[in-house]
């Protein structure tokens, strides 16, 4: 955040992070690291966290202790010390 918030307290309707916009590998002309690098990273200070890279017309639809994948793309999921998991359009999984 720009700036720091009081809290990450939300809304307890998805018990993991989210990564909207999520745009994989390196972009041409960027000389910095991807976003998979700085999520790895983020997870060597976390290593209990668990995140969801969401690409843009991409979302997760909760119902109750479910999510479902749903629009244009699969979403990733990082965990700590794991290869990274595609989860694909249409995917249901527990919350």
């Amino acid at each position: 955040p720009i700036i720091m918030p009081k809290s990450f307290d939300s809304l307890n309707i998805f018990p993991y992070q989210i990564n909207p916009h999520f745009i994989s590998g390196k972009l041409a002309g960027h000389n910095g690291e991807s976003r998979e690098e700085r999520l790895e990273e983020f997870l060597i200070a976390n290593p209990k966290d668990t995140i969801y890279a969401l690409p843009e017309g991409t979302a997760l639809l909760i119902e109750d202790s479910e999510a479902e994948v749903i629009g244009h793309s699969e979403i990733l999921k990082f965990e700590y010390q794991k290869e990274i998991e595609k989860i694909e359009v249409g995917t249901k999984f527990k919350i």
